[in-house]
């Protein structure tokens, strides 16, 4: 977009936009556009894409300062960043958790599974940014990431046939 050649802060648009999927399938059915649980579903997709994106300035750090394009890394360093993502991988997997509370999922067997991603996810995580030395580890998270994320949205999916 035109706002990323201007300024590192072109995410605040880029969440905004990214929260439209949910809201697009919200109209596919009857549902009401002051519905909490359509509220939850656009901020899960916010805060998914916080970490989704920074992952992919640090895939692509090096092209960035090559075409002089602005970015967050201008203002902090690469592991200021990795902290930020761990924080924000930490809110999206834990705030799965609350499909349940918002009547989202209703099966016990997926609660449980819920719960074992908020606990795997920010230590697979962990591990891969400060242990890992493989050059492919960002593009690995940012895999992992976009699979948890579509996982965790076709097993609540699924979860609306079995209940």
């Amino acid at each position: 977009t035109i706002l990323k050649k201007r300024t590192a802060f072109a995410l605040v648009p880029g969440l905004i936009s990214g929260s439209l999927p949910p809201l697009i399938g919200w109209f596919s059915f009857p549902g009401h556009l002051a519905s909490y649980e359509l509220f939850f579903l656009c901020l899960f997709f916010c805060i998914w894409q916080l970490p989704h994106t920074w992952l992919i300035l640090l895939e692509h750090s090096n092209n960035t300062t090559e075409f002089s394009l602005p970015s967050i890394l201008n203002f902090v360093s690469k592991i200021k960043l990795q902290m930020l993502i761990m924080t924000w991988v930490g809110v999206f997997s834990s705030s799965t958790l609350f499909f349940r509370l918002f009547g989202i999922i209703h099966n016990n067997a997926i609660l449980l599974l819920l719960i074992l991603n908020a606990f795997i996810m920010p230590a697979i995580f962990g591990f891969t940014l400060y242990k890992s030395q493989s050059p492919n580890k960002f593009r690995f998270l940012f895999r992992y990431l976009n699979g948890a994320l579509a996982g965790i949205i076709l097993t609540a999916v699924f979860d609306g046939f079995i209940s």
